[in-house]
């Protein structure tokens, strides 16, 4: 989880908390989404390169 701030012309910055999930949608730590990610992408890469 990571906190930002997000800006707002309207009012007071908000502070704002970014959950990471898996593939299935889960809560995971960034590392685990992290590697989820990569998996998901050289997927999609091994399949560019079949076609």
């Amino acid at each position: 989880m990571n906190t930002y701030t997000q800006l707002n012309i309207f009012g007071e910055a908000k502070k704002i908390r970014i959950y990471f999930r898996d593939s299935l949608g889960r809560f995971a730590s960034r590392e685990i989404s992290e590697i989820d990610k990569l998996y998901r992408e050289n997927n999609r890469l091994k399949v560019e390169v079949e076609m």
